[in-house]
Parts: C-alpha cells; structure tokens; sequence
C-alpha cells in the first residue's frame, strides 16, 4: 500500500495559531504526517545530535510520544494504534531534546474522526466470503492484466529478434554471392593471363627463323616441344615431337 503523506506548516513560537490535523479512528501504519518547522517566517532546524518526538494526550487522559525523523527543518511521524485508539480531539507538539534543553512547538490540535464501526467488528458470516471474494478477484486481475502485458512484450521482442535475424542472414547470403563471383572473376583473369604468357612465349620464339631454329633445337635435345596452344610439353615419343 502507498503511504500518505500530509504536510503542514509549524510554528516553533508557543501561542500560535494551532495546526489542525485529522486522522481517522484506527488509522495505523499507512500515513506519515509531516511538520515543516519556522520560527515566525524563518525555517528552524534542530540542533545536531537532538532528538525530536511528538507528544500528546488522549481524550482518556492517557499520553504518548514517539521518536520523530528528522530532516533539515522536516520532522515526520506514523500515526500509531495509540494516537488513534480514542476518538475526539486531542493537543499534542513537538518536543526537541539536547542535552538537558527542552523546547517544545504551539499545540498541534489532533482530530480523531470516529470509526462507523468498532475496532472488534468483524464482518458476518455471509459477508465475509462476498469481501473475499470481490478482493480476490480485483488481485485475480491485476495478476492476469501483468501477465498479458509481459507475454505482448516478450513476443514483441521476439518479432524484434527474428525480424533482425532475417536481416543478417540476407546479408550473408548477399556476400556469400559476391565472394563466389569474385572468385569466379579471379580464376578467368588467371586462366587468361596464362594463355597469355603462353602466346608471348610463342611470340618470343618465332620472333626470329634464327632464333626459333636455336630454341627448337634445344628443346629437342631436351625431349621438349611446343604445342599448337603455345605451351611448353613433355615429348614422350617421336610421334609426340612432331
């Protein structure tokens, strides 16, 4: 459950108009009130090492007082069961200790609003399951709108990842077809540079009827001969020679 906060504003000088706080019967735990403290219009902030409380008396003629904290010139305190045990109005300030110095604010007046009901009242026999059973169907739900919202979020985030997958695997299939085109490119550009040195290998040898005749003969007497492509062979036999 949330807390409530309620702020007010509190004059440290004694006669002051008094602050007027309304709680309600019972209330316990779930509202922090806070006093903003002011000497006149200046903000008064306790004294280091004080301890600060608040402190009151009930219609019952019983009192109480517990350990407010402290914040620059803030001091804040939770209702407890025994602030609001007893309905009707009751003055209760704000103590500073330090030391052997006391100091106490105006009066803080506490309006108890009382409960339509007593604190014993407990709900009857046929109501009670109706109560349990609207809350847990509001807690029902909730449960079922949070889980809707995380499995929408997961599946969006899904669809996110897929779609993202999709993407890298175009672009590798993308690159994986150029790669394969380039070296396609390559083996050509080899092939053909081959065919050319074989052609200018050629060229060379036929450059001159001197220099041709030279270079076959001497291929000859190594068991080698140039084919109708260019290309420098082994003889295996005559037939292959000519």
């Amino acid at each position: 459950m949330e807390k409530i906060e309620d702020t007010y504003a509190l004059d440290m000088t004694p006669g002051s108009i008094p602050e007027v706080v309304h709680l309600s019967q019972y209330d316990t735990g779930a509202r922090d009130i806070k006093f903003l403290l002011y000497v006149g219009s200046r903000p008064y902030t306790p004294q280091d090492g004080s301890t600060v409380t608040i402190r009151g008396g009930k219609p019952d003629g019983t009192i109480y007082e517990y350990v407010c904290t402290v914040s620059e010139n803030a001091v804040t305190f939770t209702p407890t069961t025994q602030m609001t045990a007893v309905k009707g109005i009751h003055d209760a300030e704000i103590r500073i200790y330090n030391g052997s110095d006391i100091i106490g604010s105006a009066n803080i007046r506490i309006m108890v609003e009382p409960s339509p009901f007593p604190e014993s009242f407990r709900a009857s026999a046929t109501e009670l399951p109706i109560i349990e059973g609207a809350s847990k169907a509001a807690t029902d739900a909730e449960e079922y709108k949070n889980a809707a919202l995380n499995s929408q979020n997961a599946a969006s985030t899904s669809a996110a990842q897929a779609a993202n997958s999709a993407t890298a695997a175009s672009k590798s299939a993308s690159t994986a077809a150029a790669s394969e085109a380039a070296a396609k490119t390559s083996e050509t550009n080899a092939s053909n540079s081959a065919k050319a040195a074989a052609a200018s290998e050629k060229n060379a040898m036929s450059a001159t009827p001197d220099g041709y005749a030279s270079l076959a003969s001497t291929f000859n007497a190594l068991g080698l001969y140039v084919d109708s492509e260019g290309y420098t062979c082994q003889a295996i036999n005559d037939e292959a020679k000519d």
